[in-house]
């Protein structure tokens, strides 16, 4: 039997819309009628909670600034990956971020699949309500130039560290000004959370690149020793996003 529409309309006019959705959606389950009070409410209580994790999963995908905000790991198309195992991905974005100990680094010649991955990976980590966001280097420094600039460096730091998961694209260390790789240092140093770092270069050319780079060997040693390499193939004569 429906919930009768004066209920829904009573839930919808005191500012309870969702529990009214949470309702609808249960009177629509084929077994709706044989639950018992506790299976409902158990019911209406995962409906509210999804709700809000899907909701500051909105708020958090549209700050992420992510390079394809619509990928996912279920559409990428691991046909075109030798390299790279989809289970092995699947359990990456299932692992708590938070707590891996390696920077993951998407490596291979200049095109798009890298950023799409990148992209699904950290919506995944969205979607359990953990916040992402995404740079190009060459950004992601003059943001910390302009802070550095206006006393705010700290601030800065603090605000990029409160971030689960920080995307890096475009990752070319030799092509950078000297004044740069003293900031860029000091993010490294603080970063409590891995990093997922995207470069057109091959693994090997992005380890060469880190050498050849005038970081600090201390900070060196952060990335290219606690680090996993996912080496993505890029199909010849790809259009860059």
């Amino acid at each position: 039997m429906p919930i009768n529409q004066s209920i829904i309309n009573k839930f919808k006019s005191n500012r309870l819309g969702i529990v009214a959705d949470a309702l609808v959606n249960l009177s629509m389950k084929d077994e709706f009628e044989s639950l018992s009070f506790d299976g409902s409410m158990h019911f209406i209580i995962d409906f509210i909670e999804d709700h809000k994790r899907m909701k500051k999963a909105e708020k958090l995908r549209l700050n992420a600034n992510l390079p394809f905000c619509c990928s996912v790991i279920s559409e990428f198309d691991f046909n075109t990956q030798p390299n790279i195992s989809k289970l092995e991905v699947e359990l990456l974005v299932k692992s708590d971020w938070r707590k891996l100990t390696q920077h993951q680094i998407l490596a291979g010649s200049l095109g798009d699949n890298k950023l799409e991955l990148g992209s699904a990976i950290a919506n995944a980590v969205i979607d359990v309500g953990n916040s992402a966001q995404a740079f190009t280097i060459k950004k992601l420094l003059l943001d910390l130039r302009v802070s550095f600039s206006r006393d705010q460096f700290k601030d800065k730091l603090a605000e990029l560290n409160k971030l689960h998961l920080l995307l890096i694209s475009d990752w070319q260390l030799c092509s950078l000004p000297l004044e740069d790789i003293p900031l860029l240092s000091l993010l490294i140093d603080s970063r409590k959370y891995p990093f997922l770092i995207m470069t057109n270069l091959t693994q090997s050319d992005w380890l060469i690149d880190i050498e050849l780079s005038k970081l600090p060997a201390s900070i060196q040693h952060l990335i290219t020793k606690h680090c996993r390499v996912w080496d993505v193939n890029e199909p010849s004569g790809q259009k860059l996003h």
